[in-house]
């Protein structure tokens, strides 16, 4: 009599241990659901203030010129401010990757087009023709 409540109180416990790790799965994948909605959030915010400040940036040969530099340098503080000043805001920034891509072979024809992608938060710059 005693080994079968034995028994059962492991067979209790392994029921309740099975429970508790489902309800954990569970768990972890709504907050992975909800991690890819708001990194798609990110995207489809962002995305119309990359267009606007792509346009800002083309519209200016000074700005331009300067972005297309910044790209050829490589340097991402040089992007990362050309961005602030054409639209971006630092809160939009903030942890945000800069990628930048030269396609343009002459000196400073082109046109500058910035998209942004998550999953983390990356901001392409690439100069084409």
């Amino acid at each position: 009599m005693l080994s079968g409540k034995i028994v059962a109180a492991v067979g209790l416990l392994a029921l309740m241990a099975v429970a508790g790790n489902r309800a954990q799965a569970q768990a972890e994948h709504k907050a992975v659901i909800g991690q890819v909605d708001s990194s798609m959030d990110v995207v489809q915010k962002l995305q119309p203030t990359a267009d606007q400040v792509a346009a800002k940036i083309n519209a200016s040969a000074t700005e331009k010129k300067a972005m297309i530099d910044a790209v050829r340098a490589k340097n991402a503080d040089q992007q990362r401010a050309i961005l602030l000043r054409n639209g971006f805001t630092a809160e939009q920034l903030k942890g945000a990757k800069i990628e930048s891509i030269d396609r343009s072979s002459t000196v400073h024809l082109g046109s500058v087009k910035i998209s942004v992608s998550c999953c983390p938060p990356t901001i392409t710059i690439v100069i084409a023709l």
